[in-house]
């Protein structure tokens, strides 16, 4: 994981193998950590690098390039100081909760996904407000308030669901007084935010993704909960804020059915331990509701990232995909949809929040963070195709983009930024969807990215 200090402008990728298809247009938003120090003073763990662009556009059978730094004022408060000046993540420093209170919240480095929330480019991380971009020089424009729906210390979460029939955008926020719980935000297709629910939690549970379905939101907690007995060695900066959260092995996954107008009551469902980081999509399936998602049987996934971080091998393994169904009356099954190691699931968004039967994944084996290989996994066979860019190569999350006509899930592209450590530089990977393991189309980068988290595509 090396950092990328510049910022590049290429009007045009010349190194190219094979053909960029004519009817592929649009651009390519990815986002993560760009460099991993403040003058020198270096991050514990990768989520807390600071926010950097990608811009991949394509358009009549060319590609160009651009990346640059989320210029949050946490970002450039401390780039004039030359050291860290703020709390973070992932990071210990003294003061803790108490510094990060004076100085108006953590640092939010706008690190972990990139999406369009109407005609606005958001750049998110949540455990703040999202940074809007200029979607051509990805100039940083504003901290996004929704006309002021969001308040100063709101949570955001990072993955924001679409409902692909109206078009209705839902997404969580974290709560912690005057007790643990999260916020329900509903973003209708003209732009407005409300809050649509607010439901309390009996812990501060670890919660990144979520689950949207036509009638409700899915809450899937793992047993990783906030220990407040742990926030005196943060506040004396022995151990980090992420550090307070601790696995607990006997007690059960939890998941929260909710409404997502607000209407009814929560339920909530018991299953043996496990914890879940990402979702695919979730849909109701008459009287049941299931989501699929990234299942962890054994250990914190979040020391796989601190592991990789740090050059470790991990102790967790890798999570697989599974589905969770959720009756009446507290029934809940789990079942294991594909034995390969995954996570970064993503399907076809025109089936957001309905039935689904592609998910497509980075693979991860026991041994390292990721992979070269993308899976494409049938969800209602099993079955499971794989592309491998090389055992030199470490993808990033394959975003799937509809081929212009097309409606089956796999009739498309998938598009992934790929690192090859053979010569330390990166390139853009196009590769059919419906053609894993065939030939595929990259785009030579002069120079390497650093590894990122999350992403999308816009077309024109």
């Amino acid at each position: 994981m090396t950092a990328q200090y510049l910022e590049h402008s290429l009007a045009c990728v010349e190194r190219l193998e094979g053909d960029v298809p004519k009817e592929l247009r649009g651009t390519l938003y990815r986002v993560g950590p760009g460099k991993y120090d403040v003058g020198g003073h270096n991050y514990r763990h990768w989520l807390d690098g600071d926010g950097m662009v990608r811009a991949f556009r394509i358009a009549d059978g060319r590609i160009s390039f651009r990346n640059r730094y989320i210029e949050t004022p946490w970002f450039l408060a401390e780039e004039r100081a030359g050291r860290p000046r703020y709390l973070s993540l992932a990071t210990p420093m003294r003061g803790g909760v108490l510094r990060a209170a004076l100085q108006g919240g953590p640092k939010n480095p706008a690190n972990t996904n990139i999406v369009a929330v109407g005609d606005k480019l958001l750049a998110l991380w949540e455990g703040g407000r999202p940074f809007r971009l200029d979607p051509d020089s990805l100039e940083t424009l504003c901290e996004e308030t929704f006309s002021g729906a969001l308040g100063r210390l709101a949570g955001f979460s990072a993955h924001p669901h679409v409902d692909a029939h109206t078009g209705d955008i839902y997404n969580i926020g974290s709560l912690f007084v005057p007790r643990p719980g999260l916020a329900v935000w509903c973003i209708k297709r003209g732009g407005a935010c409300e809050q649509t629910a607010r439901i309390s939690l009996p812990k501060t549970y670890l919660v990144h993704d979520f689950g949207l379905t036509e009638r409700h939101v899915v809450i899937v907690a793992g047993p990783i909960y906030m220990q407040p007995a742990k926030l005196i060695d943060q506040i004396l900066g022995r151990t980090s804020l992420l550090e307070c959260f601790a696995w607990h092995e006997s007690e059960p996954l939890r998941v929260f059915l909710v409404p997502r107008d607000g209407g009814g009551r929560m339920r909530t469902y018991e299953l043996e331990p496990a914890s879940v980081i990402h979702a695919a999509n979730a849909f109701e399936d008459g009287d049941e509701t299931v989501i699929d998602c990234v299942l962890y049987t054994r250990g914190n996934p979040l020391t796989v990232v601190e592991d990789a971080f740090q050059g470790r091998v991990p102790e967790t393994p890798p999570g697989q995909l599974a589905r969770l169904r959720l009756g009446r009356e507290g029934r809940a099954s789990r079942e294991i949809i594909a034995a390969p190691g995954i996570d970064f699931p993503r399907i076809d968004d025109r089936v957001s929040a309905a039935r689904h039967r592609c998910v497509y994944a980075l693979e991860f084996d026991a041994h390292s963070f990721g992979s070269g290989r993308i899976l494409k996994i049938d969800t209602t066979t099993g079955s499971v195709s794989a592309h491998d860019f090389g055992a030199s190569c470490h993808a990033s999350e394959p975003v799937f983009v509809p081929r212009p006509g097309g409606t089956a899930e796999d009739d498309g592209w998938l598009l992934a930024i790929v690192y090859d450590a053979r010569d330390h530089h990166s390139f853009l990977a196009i590769v059919r969807a419906d053609r894993l393991g065939e030939s595929d189309t990259r785009a030579h980068l002069p120079f390497h990215l650093p590894l990122d988290f999350h992403g999308s595509f816009h077309s024109m």
